[in-house]
């Protein structure tokens, strides 16, 4: 929530990596998720969407933006400080 908030919004879906504190059954058609989940994404209109198990295509659209973000923005820059950032 703090994320979203700092943001001021949150993307239309979120793909979650099936944890078992969030995704209690993965179904393809219909997840069952946590309550917590399932409130937060009522909350900000979240799709939210598990990835499926055993399919590792799906799991690098959770984890690349990250890695892109720090090998072709931060490589090689300095900052002095969050708002130069």
């Amino acid at each position: 929530m703090a994320a979203f908030n700092f943001f001021g919004g949150a993307p239309g879906q979120v793909r979650l990596d099936n944890l078992k504190a969030g995704v209690i059954m993965p179904d393809i058609y219909d997840p069952a998720l946590n309550l917590a989940y399932q409130e937060l994404g009522a909350h900000y209109g979240l799709l939210l969407d598990p990835c499926r198990a055993g399919r590792p295509k799906d799991k690098p659209q959770v984890e690349r933006a990250m890695a892109y973000v720090r090998d072709s923005f931060f490589k090689g820059r300095q900052f002095q400080s969050l708002a130069e950032m």
